[in-house]
C-alpha cells in the first residue's frame, strides 16, 4: 500500500522489492502483472535485475494504491 496524503503535490519514486520477495515471487527480467485492490486497476510493471528490481510509482494529491503482485508462471516445463 502506498498513499500520498498531500493534497497538492504529486509525487514520484521507486519502490523497492526486497530479496525476500524477489524469491518468494521468482521475479525474473520479464513484465509482471501487477492489480490495484483499491481502485481495481490492473498494470503491468517490467522487472530487471539490473540496478535492481523496482517498480516507478507516480501518486498524484490525495491518491492510493494497493498493489497486489501476481506470482510468475512459467509455461515451460523445464522438469525433462
Amino acid at each position: 500500500m502506498v498513499s500520498n496524503f498531500d493534497s497538492e503535490n504529486s509525487y514520484s519514486f521507486n519502490l523497492k522489492f526486497t530479496d525476500d520477495l524477489i524469491r518468494e515471487f521468482e521475479l525474473r527480467d520479464t513484465d509482471h502483472s501487477c492489480k490495484d485492490l483499491l481502485n481495481g486497476n490492473n498494470t503491468t510493471i517490467y522487472a530487471s535485475r539490473e540496478g535492481g528490481y523496482k517498480l516507478s510509482i507516480t501518486l498524484a494529491p490525495n491518491e492510493s494504491y494497493v498493489l497486489e503482485l501476481q506470482k510468475s508462471v512459467s509455461l515451460i516445463d523445464t522438469d525433462e
